[in-house]
């Protein structure tokens, strides 16, 4: 299996940077690459299993188990939909409707994560959205701290948390502004959690908008809190590709859904070119591997291009790597 995840690069599409003195590449880049220079191969709704009956064209998709998506689709960035359960946390989309789940538990997801993880403690850091739904079935969620609980009693010794990167400074986000985020070296082997929300439950995380402190999970920031002491990712799509520019000023980590199941095939294509071209850091997506009826999947391939944000200029270069999806 390691020579299967060596050869492919699975991870993400890891690139050389060019300097602006026009410095040729040099072969150790890539570790030395921080978080937000990346760009990261995910799925959407990463537990999802195609209900026996798909009562909407949104759901008519199925991905495999998170650890053949982490092994062998080059996937390193996962999206689960967190309910509140008689027994703990589940994790599905919709009650009844759209309820299959390759782990129906979050403990059961992460220990999926966990059994991949185990085999190569070198692996490039992985990064899980969060997303608390408790309009779609389950109680109410007005704390989601206990969630924290949940994740450190599986992963607890591979966290990156807000904490690590804050370090002595006085808020998560000028660390990220003055330290920048750490090295894909300095990440290897670590599991990143972020948290999506309501206003309500955002605002409890992070004690009234104001930090992150002792918490697990990098909470989503709106566009009117980027700047924020506590703010270090986001969610941004193409339909509000504008707010963009000021997301990459504040070096947030950026995400993006590219293609649903009830998306067409030209929509997705073009949400990912615009995805590439933008410098959005995480791309999440239904289809991540060859689909029978769909011409579209994330290939990545050598179309990637990694964007580093360096005051107003934003450079790249190409290097064709096999995604291993």
């Amino acid at each position: 299996m390691k020579q299967v995840r060596l050869l492919s690069l699975t991870s993400f599409a890891l690139f050389l940077l060019l300097t602006a003195q026009g410095v040729g590449a040099d072969p150790s880049a890539p570790d030395a690459l921080r978080l937000d220079e990346l760009r990261i191969k995910g799925t959407h709704n990463s537990y999802h299993k195609r209900p026996l009956l798909a009562l909407h064209p949104r759901h008519r998709y199925e991905h495999d188990s998170l650890f053949v998506q982490l092994e062998y689709h080059g996937v390193r960035a996962l999206e689960l939909d967190l309910h509140l359960g008689g027994n703990g946390y589940e994790v599905y989309h919709i009650r009844f409707i759209d309820g299959r789940s390759h782990c129906r538990t979050l403990v059961a997801c992460l220990r999926q994560i966990r059994s991949w993880s185990d085999l190569d403690r070198n692996h490039e850091p992985l990064m899980i959205w969060l997303e608390a739904k408790d309009f779609a079935g389950g109680a109410r969620m007005t704390s989601l701290r206990p969630v924290d609980a949940v994740i450190r009693g599986v992963l607890g010794d591979r966290l990156l948390v807000p904490d690590d990167l804050r370090g002595a400074h006085a808020s998560l986000h000028t660390a990220i502004m003055t330290e920048g985020w750490p090295s894909l070296a300095e990440s290897r082997g670590k599991v990143l959690f972020m948290l999506t929300a309501n206003d309500e439950q955002r605002a409890e995380y992070t004690s009234g908008f104001q930090h992150l402190r002792g918490r697990v999970m990098f909470a989503e920031a709106k566009v009117d809190q980027y700047d924020q002491g506590w703010a270090a990712v986001a969610k941004i799509y193409r339909s509000s590709g504008f707010l963009m520019p000021e997301a990459r000023s504040q070096r947030l980590l950026v995400s993006t859904t590219t293609c649903t199941a009830d998306m067409h095939d030209l929509t997705c294509v073009l949400n990912r070119r615009w995805s590439l071209d933008q410098g959005v850091n995480i791309l999440l997506d239904d289809y991540v591997r060859v689909t029978p009826g769909r011409l579209y999947h994330l290939d990545l391939g050598d179309e990637i291009v990694v964007g580093i944000a360096r005051g107003d200029a934003l450079r790249s270069q190409a290097v064709a790597v096999d995604p291993g999806g």
